[in-house]
This record gives C-alpha cells, sequence and structure tokens, in this order.
C-alpha cells in the first residue's frame, strides 16, 4: 500500500478488512482486480465492479491529547477477486 499512496501523506498504521461479502462497488476509489495470476488496476470508467473484495487504508493521526489519540482512515485501495 505504501507503494500507491501520496509519499507526503502522514499515515501511522494500515488496515485490512473484509465483510466476505460478495458486493458491488460504484465509489471513486483506488480498485485493483486479481484476475489470472495478475494485479490490474481498474480505471473509475469500468465501473461498478463485483466481487468478493478486501478494503485497505491508511490510518492518519487527526488529533492526539495527553490522554488520547484519534484517527481516521485515508486513501482506500479495494482488492477485488474474481470469481471463479
Amino acid at each position: 500500500m505504501k507503494e500507491v499512496v501520496d509519499e507526503e501523506e502522514k499515515l501511522e498504521w494500515y488496515v485490512a478488512a473484509s465483510s466476505g461479502d460478495y458486493t458491488t462497488s460504484v465509489v471513486d476509489d483506488t480498485h485493483f482486480l486479481f484476475k489470472d495470476d495478475t494485479m490490474i488496476q481498474i480505471d473509475n470508467s469500468d465501473l461498478p465492479v463485483s466481487g468478493f473484495h478486501i478494503s485497505m487504508y491508511g490510518m492518519m493521526l487527526v488529533r492526539k491529547t495527553l490522554n488520547t489519540e484519534s484517527y481516521e482512515g485515508s486513501e482506500v485501495i479495494n482488492f477485488w477477486f474474481q470469481q471463479y
């Protein structure tokens, strides 16, 4: 993920999440598709895309106090898997 996001961005850590459900997305995020043992980037003109996916995003520190830290998800990348 570090290779895909803007290097200037201050991302503290990363999260990978999946619901395990077959879904469809029309959201204007960064999308990659695993197909035939390769990974290709999906252009927004190719949306909607459907399948099983893992979302990855970086966590950016937005507020820090003496006792707490608050983070916000940033730079979402969705990795889609071809259903066989």
